[in-house]
Order: structure tokens, then sequence, then C-alpha cells
């Protein structure tokens, strides 16, 4: 029994030691089968990270800026072909280098300040510098960085690196094109003036100030209507406007100004668009010629009026630049006109050989380039001979050119031909003689022209100074309304001015929106009749009713038109009536042609001077211009207004007994409502305004001030920045409900801080405030990150509906 116990155990282990083979043989033959799937999986992912580490390889090799990987302690780990090919090393010497050998030392402190930053914030952008290549080579850089860590702590930097060595040669060669700017602008012969599309005075040259007796800072505070004369005041007013509003090229015009000693002075000037194409503002840039000598002579010897005037119109400047050694190395058109010499025929030579002959002027020529080689200006008359034979007399101003260290490399000569000028001195002596012997109509004159100079100035200055002292509120009211009407007489002149300037460049743009003929005409009634009032006479509008007064077109021209008509005829008329009447020429279904016809029974127009009333400059007479005012604008812009849109404008007078001009415009019909929308300030968003945070960057001090009062006439909480790196530094450490931004200021411009700060990750609303108001300037403020846009001189009605729109969220 015992041994079939044992015998049957031993079956039974027998069996279970085969079963145990078994199983361990099939889970080795699962192990092999898991190891071998496991091999493969290794083998792919090895491979997909060799190709990884190839592309990134290839793409650190071929990038187009140098990339380097820098230590903690400034040692190069890695770098890439670019950057070695930037440094002009080989492999081997690449060995030997490191960032303290390549670091210009002028820029130790700077790079400092560099990793400073960087360790503190983890990455730099933007830094700028000098590092040497091989052989010292100066290569001047941009880099932008970001740290390398390992488990949390800064263990290196990798640093994108740029060549722009280029850049910064470009930029010195902009810094000596500015110089010769600069050079032409202070040593010009002639008055320059250079304002803002808006007006506002940007800079005034040396000679300016000699005209008009001022220093530059009084006179950049000084306004427009303070010095012209108060007869000219408002056809100079619109003719600015013209400038402003309008693309004429330029616009050449005479006035009376008065100096800071109260005497009268002429001037000729020349008002030019200069459109900026590297994306700075447009500007008016205004050639001043003092002309008073001019016109004393040529009202006393008024046959040769039209001689002296062609003389002036067509005065220009010839430009030139020598180098050190007083070789030309450029030279302008109008140079080669005045001396009839070829560009190429002047270029390398030393003008004194080609064109002085006389040794006065030989010596005078060489003492005068001395004075420039010593970095001195100068000026003087020069006679020279041109290429066929003749003489010219040359007012001569030089100046010395200077490089970005401020060394002397040549001088500019601005050349204006004076010999019509020196033919005029020789006529003024004989005119001095004949004045001599009228010496009676002399006195008349100047005792007339003292009277036409000081009583509008008396007016001007006396309610300034009247102003100055009163403590009366109701005083100080009256005299601001009569200063407050010298700066409208001033805008209607600037107005003529800037629409002749449109009309003459043909680029005035007409518009053509919904509007209310009726409202027009009501409109017109209302401005004009406290002048009618005034002078006791009758004005009247009769408008046909079968007219569709609905109508789309250029309201504000047809405003501007009748305007002129009618103030003209209300100005010269002393008694009896001015009409407005307009009827039906064409009446289609779409549109309608009208004619307007404006009557007055004033002193009326000779008959020889009909012909030439539309023409720019021209009243009836001198009694006319002194009695009435004016410069004789208004008419030339009307008949071009009309014209313009189509029309045609036609005038009938008869000498004492009155004077109608009619004119012809069509205008499509409107049949949706026109809906006259006026902004309205409502206590509410006053109420919302209250406390709330801007933050103002502005450098201009008088445009500071004005800014901060209107914003906390509103009670907001205002914070100041002088330019774009101080608002982005605020703006790092506060909040702020919306910023209103300069376009141009030192240090860091409007746009680049507005780039910067939307890369910040900052949404607060950014408005423009700048003087470019020219087609394009929103855009690129836009396009910069800014959410809006108010030109200078700031409207407050506008800025206060602009922030609140902000403030509202948009709403």
């Amino acid at each position: 029994m015992d041994k079939e116990v044992y015998i049957r155990a031993l079956a039974r282990e027998r069996e279970a030691r085969k079963e145990a083979e078994r199983i361990l043989e099939e889970k080795a033959l699962q192990l092999f089968e898991s190891n071998k799937k496991l091999n493969d999986l290794l083998k792919t992912q090895t491979n997909d990270l060799n190709k990884t580490k190839e592309k990134y390889q290839n793409i650190f090799e071929t990038a187009f800026d140098g990339i380097v990987f820098i230590s903690k302690e400034g040692d190069i780990i890695d770098y890439n072909r670019t950057f070695k090919e930037m440094l002009g090393y080989n492999e081997e010497e690449m060995k030997n280098v490191s960032i303290s050998t390549l670091v210009h030392p002028d820029d130790i402190e700077k790079s400092q300040h560099y990793i400073t930053q960087l360790n503190k914030n983890g990455y730099y952008k933007d830094y700028r510098g000098r590092i040497f290549g091989k052989d010292k080579k100066i290569i001047h850089i941009e880099v932008n960085s970001i740290a390398l860590r390992e488990d949390g702590e800064i263990v290196g930097s990798i640093d994108v690196v740029r060549d722009i060595s280029g850049r910064i040669e470009t930029e010195n060669l902009l810094f000596a094109a500015g110089q010769r700017f600069n050079a032409l602008f202070e040593n010009s012969p002639l008055g320059i003036v250079i304002n803002s599309m808006n007006g506002e005075y940007l800079d005034v040259n040396t000679s300016m100030l000699n005209i008009l007796g001022y220093s530059k800072e009084e006179l950049l505070s000084t306004k427009l209507y303070d010095i012209v004369h108060l007869d000219e005041w408002e056809d100079l007013k619109n003719k600015i406007f013209e400038i402003r509003e309008g693309n004429k090229a330029h616009q050449s015009l005479e006035n009376r100004f008065k100096n800071k000693q109260g005497e009268l002075v002429w001037v000729k000037i020349t008002a030019t668009i200069i459109e900026d194409m590297h994306g700075g503002q447009t500007q008016i840039v205004s050639l001043v010629e003092d002309i008073t000598a001019w016109k004393v002579s040529n009202m006393l010897l008024e046959e040769n009026e039209e001689k002296w005037r062609h003389v002036i119109n067509n005065m220009e400047l010839g430009l030139m630049e020598v180098d050190i050694d007083g070789k030309a190395t450029r030279v302008y058109d109008r140079f080669c006109e005045l001396t009839g010499y070829s560009r190429e025929e002047l270029l390398g030579e030393i003008p004194l050989d080609v064109l002085v002959q006389d040794k006065k002027y030989r010596d005078i020529f060489k003492k005068n380039l001395a004075i420039r080689q010593q970095g001195k200006n100068s000026t003087y008359e020069l006679e020279i001979t041109k290429k066929n034979g003749e003489s010219a007399w040359l007012l001569i101003s030089g100046a010395p050119l200077k490089d970005e260290k401020q060394n002397t490399i040549g001088s500019i000569g601005i050349h204006m031909d004076i010999s019509p000028r020196k033919k005029m001195l020789h006529d003024l002596e004989l005119a001095k003689k004949m004045a001599e012997e009228s010496s009676k109509a002399k006195e008349n004159f100047l005792a007339n022209m003292s009277h036409e100079i000081r009583t509008p100035m008396n007016a001007v200055i006396g309610m300034t100074r009247l102003l100055k002292e009163s403590k009366s509120e109701f005083e100080k009211t009256k005299y601001l309304d009569a200063i407050e009407s010298s700066s409208q007489n001033l805008l209607v002149i600037i107005n003529d001015i800037l629409d002749i300037s449109k009309i003459e460049a043909n680029k005035l743009e007409l518009e053509a929106i919904p509007f209310s003929l009726s409202k027009v005409l009501n409109d017109l009634e209302q401005l004009l009749s406290y002048k009618t009032e005034e002078k006791g006479i009758l004005l009247t509008f009769n408008i046909d009713k079968e007219i569709h007064t609905n109508l789309i077109g250029d309201s504000i021209r047809l405003s501007q038109i009748l305007t002129n008509l009618l103030s003209n005829a209300i100005k010269f008329t002393k008694e009896g009536q001015v009409k407005c009447e307009v009827t039906i020429l064409e009446d289609y279904k779409d549109k309608v042609k009208l004619k307007f016809v404006i009557s007055d029974n004033g002193i009326g127009i000779s008959h020889e001077k009909l012909e030439k009333i539309f023409e720019s400059f021209t009243q009836e007479d001198q009694t006319t211009s002194r009695e009435f005012g004016g410069t004789g604008l208004g008419l030339t812009i009307t008949k071009n207004l009309v014209e313009l849109q189509g029309g045609k404008i036609s005038v009938s007078s008869k000498k004492g007994e009155g004077t109608s001009f009619d004119f012809d415009l069509t205008y499509l019909k409107n049949f949706e409502e026109v809906k006259d929308v006026k902004e309205e300030v409502k206590i509410q968003n006053l109420l919302k305004m209250r406390e709330k945070k801007v933050l103002l960057v502005e450098d201009h001090e008088i445009n500071k001030l004005l800014a901060v009062t209107i914003l906390s006439n509103w009670k907001m909480n205002v914070t100041h920045a002088y330019n774009g790196q101080e608002a982005i530094d605020l703006l790092k450490t506060e909040e702020f409900d919306v910023v209103l931004m300069d376009v141009q200021m030192p240090v860091l411009d409007g746009l680049s801080a507005t780039k910067i700060i939307r890369e910040m990750n900052i949404s607060t609303p950014i408005i423009a405030l700048t003087a470019n108001a020219i087609k394009g300037d929103q855009e690129k403020c836009l396009n910069a990150g800014m959410n809006d846009y108010v030109s200078k001189p700031i409207e407050p009605s506008t800025l206060f509906n602009k922030i609140i729109f902000y403030i509202n969220d948009g709403q």
C-alpha cells in the first residue's frame, strides 16, 4: 500500500514537473516576443530623434542671423556658421574666442546691464552694441536673448545676433543729409517758416527772425493775426486754409506784416506742401522775402509794376556743395541754369577757376571759402562770368557741412541771382530823387499808411493789454470776444489760401453726401444777419417752392461759394438790400440743375474791371482795398469751386448801381430724409469720465498744458509721460483706462512705443494725438496698434467723444 501511494505521488510529481516546464517554456517565448517588439520600438524612436536633431541642426546652421549658446560664466558653448562668418574666424580660431574678448570696451557697462536684465526677466530684446571681429574689426550688432535653465536655474543663454553695421552706416548718411538741410535752412537769404498741416509753427530760420525783429521763442508763440495787416487778414486766412486742405504744389502771395516795433513790412510768401516720403508728417514750408523797398518803389513808379513783379516771382536759388578743398561735389540744376555750365563741367572743379575772372572777386571768394573751412557761415555778393561770357551778380550764403563727429567736411552755398535786383537798386536811386521832388505826395502816402497800420494794430494790442489788466469778468468776456473775432478773421484768410492752393494743384476733393438746401440757406441767413443788421441793410433769400431741397453733393463748397458772394455783396453795399435767389434751370427725375443769383445795389464794378474780377489779388482799385479790405482771392476761389462742380459763373455790374453774380450747379436728388445730427456732451458721460485714469504721453509743454487742462476739466486723473519709453515704464506698473499718445517724440516715438506696448499684451485703448493730419496717417497709427486718432489742434468735443467711446467699451 505504501508502495502504491509512493508510485502515485511520483507520477503526480512527474506530471507537475512537465506542466511547469511547459508553462516556463511558454513564458520564455512571450518574453522573447516582447523583447523583440521593444527593440523595434527603440530603433524607430532613435531614428525619429536623429531626424529631428538633424532638422534643427540644419535650421541652426542655415539661419540668416548668428546663433550662439553662452554659459552663465560667459563662455561660448556652441555657435552656428553665420555667427562664425560674422566674426571672420575659422573653426580653430573660434576655440580661443569668448564673450569677454568680443565686447567693445565702451559697451561693457551696457552689456552688464543686458546680462542683469536677462537674469532678472529670463529674456532681453533689441540690445544694441559693438563687438570685435577678426583683426579688431568693429561689428555693430543687435541681440535678442532667452535664458537657458536646468532644474529651474539659469545656466546660460541662447543669443540671436544680427549684424546691423550696414544699418548704422545708413543712419550716419541720413545724419549727414540732415546737416545739409540745416545748413540750407539757417543760411538761406530768404526767411523760411515750417508749419504743420494744422497751422502749428514747427520752426523758423534766422532770416525770418531778422525780417520781423522777433526772437525765435517770441515768433513761435505769436499768432499770425497779431502780425498780419488787418485789411489782409481775411484773404490770408482763406489762402492758408486752401494750402492746408488741398494738394496744391505751391502758392505765392504778398502781404503786409507788422514787425516787433509795429512797423509795416511787405513780404512775399511762397508756400509749398512738402510730402514726407518716409512716414513723417506733411508740412507747409513757406519762403518769405522782405520786399518792402520794392513795394515802396512800386507805388511811386506804377509804370514799372509788372517788371518788378516779374523779377520777384521768378527769383530762384542755385545750390552747390564743395569739399574741404573747395572742389564741387554736388551741383543742382538751378545753379547750372544760373551759370550756363552743365553739371559734368562743374563737378570736381573749383568754382573760382571756372566762374570768377576779376581778381577783386576771386579774393572775396577765397576769403569766404576760408571762413567756411573754419566751420563758420558767411554771406557775400559776387560777380561771375557765365559760360556764354555774360556777367551776373550772385548773392551767396555759405555754410559749413559737417559729419556726425562735427568735423567740417566741406560747405554748401545758396546762390541767388540778384542781377535784376542790382538794376532795381539803380532804379531805386532814381525813385528816391523822384520821391524827393514829390515830398508832399510822399508825406500824404506815409500818413495814410501809418493810419492803416496803427488802427488795427492799436485794437489788437490794446485789447490784449486790457484783458491782462482787467479784473471784471464782463470786461474779460468782451475783450475775449474781440480777440476771438480776430481769430475768426484769420481762419477765413487761411481757408482762402488753402483753397486756392488746392485748386491750382488740381487736388481739391469734392464730397457727394446728402444735405438739405433749405438748411444751408437758413444757416447762411443766420450767419450773415448780424453783418446786415450792423450796416442797416436788408438780406433776403428766395427759393423756388418747386425745388426738391433734399440733395446729394458738396454742401460745404456750396456754402463757401454763397458765403463769398454774399459777404462781398454785404461789404460793398452801404444801404439798400442784398438778395439770394434760387430757381430751377432743368428738372429731371433723379437730378436738378439750379441757378443761384446774388445781387446787391452797392458800389458796383467798372466795365473795364469786370473781365479781371475773377483773377487772383484783383479788386476794383487801391481805394477799394483801403476802404473795404481783402486780398482779392475770394472770387477766384468761387469761380474755381463752381467750375469744379461742372457749373458756370458770370457777373454783371454797373458802377454806382450794384452787382449781380449768377451761377448754376447740378445736384442729384435725395429721396431719404436728411437728418441733422449734433454732438451733445451728456451729463452721464461726464460722470463716467470722473476719476478715470488717463496716461498723457506728450513732449511739447504747451500741448501738454492744453491737454491736461481739458482732461482735468472733465475731472479725469491725468498721469504724464514725456516720451514713449516713459509711457512703457508706467504701463508696466500701473493700469490706465485710456492712453493719449503723441506720435513724434524724442527717445521713443508714439508708433514704436505702441508696438512694444501691444507686444507686452497690454490692451489699454490708445488714442493718437498728432499734428499729422494727412491721408494715410490714421492708417499708420492703426497699423501700429493704436485704437483711434485725434489730430491737433485738439477739438475738445472730438476728444471727449473718442474717450467716452472707449470708456464705454467701444459702444
